[in-house]
């Protein structure tokens, strides 16, 4: 049974998103924070005068470059700027691009997160009310950055002062990185697994301590998984365990499975799957949801080389 599960999420690493054939919108700024092409964040702002709460979200994709990505899931970051909220959206370098080995992925997504902190005053995010949110690898991804402060100081991984969320939401997301790595070089590709995750190395003996969200827990702030009751890749029961997981460490964790919907819909502007979403995190943000118009943001006359792409 448990195969199957692993099958099935490994599965969701790999399938390309392109059937998510929706018009896509277009981020407010694009930010670059390193010279390959996918080191870059898509922000998408609303028009409050006020701080506004910041949800970051983690695309997926099987961890390589011709899958996945920060464009297919346009049309649902803009869905979270008409909420009122700004869509802070994390692209980072895959297995198959130069730098993306470990510890490259890992680090992208510190670097593409942390760098909210210089941002924030120019384009008015509140800090106080940051939400981790991440689809399938990105799921993942999100997972392992709110648990940042539990890596040991020995990991290159280690970040002292990283960003925290107040919550973290993972969608259709694999969250046990362990049990996969017999189906990876089959479905993602070869190599895939040993790019991402490295090797064993006498500095740093297991290669899970620092990289699988099974292994960081607790968290200790609020997780929230959802998953599609007719996701057969990741299908709800795979969630469920590492609900169970992060309950008896202590944390406040909860499964929301959603009826009718597939591993597609709940990252699907208009499908019941998305609403699901898309609530969670405005609740975990108490922000009540309003249409917003979008924002013109002001910009300096000088940007700051690398700073600003697009």
């Amino acid at each position: 049974m448990r195969m199957r599960f692993v099958f099935g999420a490994l599965v969701a690493l790999c399938l390309s998103t392109s059937v998510l054939a929706q018009s896509a919108a277009e981020p407010d700024e694009i930010l670059s924070y390193g010279s390959g092409p996918s080191q870059r964040v898509e922000v998408f702002l609303p028009a409050h005068r006020s701080p506004v709460p910041v949800v970051v979200f983690i695309p997926g994709g099987c961890y390589i470059s011709q899958q996945g990505g920060s464009g297919e899931v346009r049309p649902v970051m803009a869905e979270l700027r008409k909420a009122g909220v700004a869509a802070w959206s994390v692209g980072y370098r895959r297995t198959d691009e130069p730098g993306g080995t470990f510890p490259g992925t890992f680090e992208d997504v510190s670097t593409a997160i942390d760098m909210i902190r210089r941002e924030a005053p120019r384009m008015n995010l509140d800090l106080s009310r940051v939400v981790f949110a991440g689809h399938s690898a990105g799921g993942h991804l999100a997972l392992w950055a709110a648990a940042r402060p539990n890596i040991d100081a020995g990991s290159p991984l280690h970040d002292p002062d990283p960003v925290r969320p107040i919550a973290v939401v993972a969608v259709a997301a694999p969250t046990d990185i362990e049990p996969l790595r017999p189906l990876f070089a089959e479905f993602c590709g070869p190599d895939v697994f040993e790019r991402l995750m490295g090797e064993p190395a006498t500095t740093r003996p297991d290669i899970y301590a620092d990289t699988s969200p099974a292994r960081l827990l607790p968290l200790r702030i609020p997780v929230r998984l959802i998953a599609g009751s007719d996701d057969e890749v990741v299908p709800p029961p795979f969630m469920r365990e590492f609900e169970a997981q992060a309950k008896a460490a202590g944390d406040d964790a909860f499964l929301e499975v959603v009826p009718d919907a597939d591993h597609i819909d709940v990252i699907a502007a208009g499908e019941d799957g998305w609403a699901a979403v898309q609530r969670t995190v405005l609740k975990l943000l108490d922000h009540d949801s309003q249409a917003e118009p979008r924002r013109t943001p002001a910009i300096p006359d000088e940007v700051e080389d690398g700073d600003q792409d697009g």
